[in-house]
């Protein structure tokens, strides 16, 4: 998996060297949300986006792409996982909650799923008016479950590292589709290699002021 990881570090080099287009399209300040529509001299800089200050919320369906030693014995199924993110002081964080299922091969295999929490960062650029694109790095815990009848221990715990990639195409001020690309390494005892891409939807919204303090 050495070409995607390499992958997925060109694109982020790229995205730390691509000029900024409007960052702030479809950030709501004082209650009112920004659009082309309305006049302005020049778009704000990027840093005037506050931390903490916009919160996205998505829901993506993702699927395994890639094959290795690990898919002799299982099937990656259909998963699913639910992202908040938010600016930070430089470039932006997003916390991610995420279920992805196992089927085995054999009979000898237990079914598995494994339930994962992590933290990404990452710099956010904006190619096109309604289009930006996120690269960084995931760090988290995958929490496996095994049956009860199976040889392993019913519950395991490692931590993984991940690549990313997010793309979002605005159809509205505050609704969005999103594509995610991302490589996890979970360091199992046979290290586990796993790449997803991801479809789905989000919403865009300010965050409430009490929340803002708390994280401040």
């Amino acid at each position: 998996m050495t070409f995607v990881t390499h992958s997925f570090a060109v694109l982020l080099i790229g995205l730390l060297t691509t000029a900024n287009v409007d960052p702030v399209f479809f950030s709501n300040t004082e209650g009112k949300t920004k659009t082309k529509t309305e006049p302005e001299s020049d778009p704000p800089p990027e840093s005037s986006i506050l931390p903490w200050s916009e919160s996205a919320l998505s829901l993506h369906v993702s699927q395994n792409v890639n094959k290795n030693q690990f898919h002799t014995y299982w099937r990656p199924l259909t998963g699913f996982a639910f992202y908040w993110a938010m600016p930070f002081y430089f470039g932006e964080i997003e916390a991610e909650i995420g279920y992805y299922p196992f089927a085995a091969h054999t009979r000898s295999q237990p079914d598995f799923t494994m339930v994962t929490t992590a933290l990404f960062w990452g710099v956010r650029r904006y190619p096109a008016e309604r289009v930006s694109i996120a690269g960084g790095f995931q760090f988290g815990m995958g929490y496996m479950r095994f049956g009860s009848d199976s040889p392993f221990d019913s519950l395991e715990s490692e931590f993984f590292i991940a690549p990313a990639v997010n793309l979002r195409y605005h159809i509205h001020p505050d609704w969005y589709l999103t594509v995610r690309a991302q490589h996890k390494r979970v360091f199992t005892y046979h290290r586990l290699d796993l790449s997803y891409i991801g479809f789905g939807a989000g919403r865009q919204f300010r965050t409430p002021q009490r929340l803002r303090n708390f994280l401040k």
